[in-house]
């Protein structure tokens, strides 16, 4: 890691004292993006995401390897529920189409609590809401 040296110089250092602020930071990100996400698969994403930069494997020298922000925010990413899972039971089905199709037409309000079938935060129920219920849809599988 490139590091300040004193007032007016730089230098390379290594070790926990450079990755820990890496790895910290990482994970707060990760967390912004999900609250939810528990320690576990979080290091578990941290880990898995990693890009192996010494022997292949965890090695004493480089740990699991170089953290790769950008997959590991995608793979936090996959973690969060599909907004189109109106009833929040881990599939996008026919439960979920009904709730839309019963809350169809203009929202009383913009409240996403009031109005949770507007997936696409417009104030109405519309076809677009249909279309991405539609893409999301599970057919069994967790959303």
């Amino acid at each position: 890691v490139i590091s300040l040296s004193g007032t007016d110089s730089v230098q390379v250092k290594s070790g926990t004292s450079m990755a820990a602020p890496l790895v910290s930071g990482t994970f707060a990100l990760m967390r912004s993006m999900n609250n939810d996400l528990s320690y576990a698969l979080g290091r578990s994403i941290l880990q898995s995401t990693a890009i192996d930069i010494g022997p292949a494997g965890f090695d004493i020298e480089f740990g699991f390897g170089r953290i790769d922000l950008a997959a590991c925010l995608q793979a936090v990413q996959e973690t969060l529920p599909s907004p189109a899972d109106l009833n929040v039971d881990g599939v996008v089905d026919g439960l979920d189409l009904g709730i839309l199709l019963g809350q169809w037409g203009p929202c009383g309000s913009c409240d996403p609590t009031t109005c949770p079938a507007d997936i696409d935060g417009d104030c109405t129920v519309s076809g677009t809401d249909l279309g991405i219920l539609l893409a999301e849809w599970s057919a069994g599988k967790p959303a």
